[in-house]
């Protein structure tokens, strides 16, 4: 839901305090996983700085010889860092890595599959389909599952045969 109100009907405080509430009660985004004080934080910090509070943060401490938690850890580092360079507020920042988080997770929870679909259609002739002949830009939530696709299984293979050398 989204309250519309007219820009010249109510003060600013006054809308922005019914923003709040709206926001109180349909569970807002914001501070579910980065609290405030440290989005500010990170909000002010160069990106060495805040990857190293990133890392401290998520408590991932094998980032620098873990594929696993590097990856992550450069995931979260690149959305902090979009997010400032964009001017996000410390609440916009932290909604936004709330569904970024939220997005990983998602993708983590996926099984990793390395071979492709099975077909079910065996008892029909095999037709290749027509190449478009005019590109449809994605949406927004196709652009995501696009995301998400691509995103599915990375950092989930560990090979045990590295040894440092």
């Amino acid at each position: 839901k989204r309250v519309t109100v007219p820009a010249n009907r109510f003060k600013y405080n006054e809308v922005s305090r019914a923003v709040e509430e709206v926001d109180r009660n349909e569970g807002a985004l914001a501070f579910q996983i980065i609290p405030q004080d440290v989005s500010k934080q990170l909000l002010e910090m160069d990106v060495d700085d805040m990857q190293r509070r990133l890392a401290e943060f998520f408590n991932l401490a094998d980032a620098a010889t873990d594929l696993r938690e590097a990856s992550i850890l450069d995931y979260y580092t690149s959305a902090v860092w979009w997010a400032k360079e964009q001017g996000f507020s410390d609440q916009q920042m932290s909604g936004f890595f709330t569904c970024i988080h939220t997005l990983l997770e998602n993708i983590k929870e996926k099984p990793a599959t390395t071979s492709p679909p099975e077909d079910n259609t065996t008892d029909q002739p095999h037709n290749p389909p027509e190449p478009p002949t005019q590109v449809k830009p994605l949406s927004l939530v196709e652009n995501v599952m696009e995301l998400k696709k691509m995103l599915v299984g990375v950092g989930s293979e560990v090979s045990g045969g590295i040894t440092s050398g």
